[in-house]
């Protein structure tokens, strides 16, 4: 199975637009660009080399703001999930260019590499969009003999004396409970 190496864009810095602190409307379709990038709302505001609470500042007071690094968010969450479905179902195809020797000779091949579905990518889509079929659950249940439910026999205050029993500090050296079943087991049937 042939593998993707994709080299990554070092993203340069935007010119500092906040020089002066304040928005400048010009810059939307950057900022729609940066966030398409997947990037969290730190790592945006260092890009156009604004401080945090400045970039939450903007992003309450100017709808325009926050509307371009919701749409750039949206294409990029778009574009993720339909590279996901496409590993999920089998979709997924490559151009790769290969190298052949043949005698003394070297040629390229442009090939399509199909890749088959991919379990993992089909679990996740199906946990993240049919949960309530498809979530994977761990349950224990506990039942008595033969399945059946598990039966109390003592009487409601039995079971009072029982868990208070069990509450109460005993002080050191009281071991009463062996006691009575010592003198339990004494005593003529």
């Amino acid at each position: 199975m042939a593998r993707l190496v994709k080299k990554r864009k070092v993203l340069p810095r935007v010119k500092r637009i906040a020089a002066n602190k304040l928005f400048l409307p010009d810059y939307l379709t950057e900022v729609k660009m940066v966030a398409m990038r997947g990037l969290d709302d730190k790592e945006i505001s260092q890009i156009f080399g604004i401080n945090y609470d400045l970039f939450k500042k903007w992003k309450k007071t100017y709808p325009s703001f926050r509307d371009a690094l919701e749409t750039g968010r949206t294409r990029a969450d778009a574009e993720v999930v339909a590279a996901l479905f496409k590993r999920a179902t089998g979709k997924f195809k490559l151009k790769e260019t290969k190298v052949i020797k043949y005698k003394d000779f070297y040629e390229t091949l442009d090939v399509n590499v199909h890749y088959p579905p991919d379990t993992e990518a089909a679990k996740y889509w199906l946990n993240n969009r049919k949960r309530e079929h498809w979530q994977q659950r761990s349950a224990v249940e506990q039942s008595g003999p033969g399945g059946k439910p598990i039966e109390i026999t003592a009487n409601k205050s039995e079971l009072i004396d029982a868990i208070v029993s069990l509450v109460q500090p005993k002080p050191d050296g009281d071991d009463s409970s062996s006691k009575k079943k010592a003198s339990k087991s004494s005593q003529p049937k």
